[in-house]
C-alpha cells in the first residue's frame, strides 16, 4: 500500500505535468493553464486520492482533460471508469 506522502507526491506529479501540457495545447501561461485545470471536474478527481488517478499515465489523464474540454464531464467519467 502506498503511504499518504507518496499519494500526495504523485498527485502533485500529475498536476504539474498536467499543466505544463494544458500551457502547450492551449498557448497560454502557467498561471492561466493551473486555474483552466482547477476550474474542472477532473482536477477534482485528480486530488481525490480514492480515486487512484495518481496511478494512471499522463497520456490518459491528457485524454480525460480533452474529453472533459470537448464534449462533457459525464464522457470524460465514463472514459475513466472504463479503465479503472
Amino acid at each position: 500500500m502506498i503511504d499518504n506522502n507518496k499519494k500526495e507526491a504523485a498527485i502533485k506529479t500529475k498536476i504539474i505535468a498536467l499543466t505544463k501540457i494544458i500551457m502547450q495545447l492551449e498557448k497560454c501561461n502557467e498561471q492561466n493553464a493551473y486555474k483552466r485545470l482547477a476550474t474542472t471536474h477532473l482536477y477534482g478527481l485528480i486530488l481525490n486520492k480514492n480515486t487512484g488517478l495518481y496511478l494512471e499515465p499522463i497520456e490518459f489523464i491528457v485524454k480525460a482533460y480533452e474529453i472533459e474540454r470537448t464534449k462533457s464531464i459525464d464522457e470524460m467519467v465514463q472514459f475513466i471508469s472504463s479503465d479503472i
